[in-house]
């Protein structure tokens, strides 16, 4: 693996609309910039059909340097508590190759084991110039439904992705959004369809 950059970044949110927050909360990004794979030295898009043999040489590697990049700015796997995906393709590669390093058990598996954790991760992925802005979504890492963990943290890279790189980032959190109040699936009420039959638009009534 051609590894040409390491970032991370964090941020703890002390004031939220002038106030407080509900919840203390810290938030990082660790980035791991490289040289995609499936370009050859022109530039020229690699049309071989299997992605299989790049993904499962380097994702391991990338799933161990970016957890640790955000274990250390989170102060621990404990403080770990949500957790996202995301990457940012250069413009000579194809938005498969991003989905193509985060959609693997040679990755995702990695992360979960080292931040001891179960849920799916949540992912986005864009393909974009250098210094393109992702919004990297976040889950909490054991309890998926927690609606109060259902955020994103905005990561770009200055000069980075260039055209021929791939940025692929992982983001943590230490809590919930910072004044996160809108109840959850334990506190919903029974909610169909059918209890809005009187609606304009419900199924079968004229248009």
């Amino acid at each position: 693996m051609e590894l040409r950059r390491s970032v991370g970044l964090s941020e703890e949110i002390l004031l939220e609309c002038g106030a407080p927050p509900m919840h203390t909360v810290t938030r990082a990004a660790a980035v791991a910039v490289f040289a995609n794979p499936w370009l050859a030295d022109s530039g020229a898009r690699d049309t071989r059909g299997s992605l299989r043999p790049e993904v499962e040489r380097m994702a391991p590697d990338l799933a161990f340097l970016l957890t640790q990049i955000l274990i250390d700015l989170l102060g621990g796997v404990d403080a770990v508590v949500s957790f996202g995906k995301g990457a940012i393709v250069g413009v000579d590669g194809e938005r498969e190759h991003g989905a193509a390093f985060q959609h693997t058990a040679f990755f995702g598996n990695v992360v979960r084991d080292r931040l001891g954790a179960t849920q799916i991760i949540s992912s986005t992925d864009v393909r974009g110039p250098a210094g393109t802005l992702l919004s990297a979504p976040m889950g909490n890492k054991l309890l998926g439904g927690r609606r109060d963990f259902f955020e994103s943290m905005p990561v770009w890279v200055d000069e980075a992705p260039q055209p021929d790189e791939i940025a692929l980032i992982l983001v943590g959190s230490t809590g919930p959004r910072p004044n996160a109040r809108i109840g959850d699936r334990t506190t919903d009420p029974k909610v169909t369809l059918d209890d809005y039959a009187s609606h304009p638009l419900y199924p079968g009534k004229e248009q």
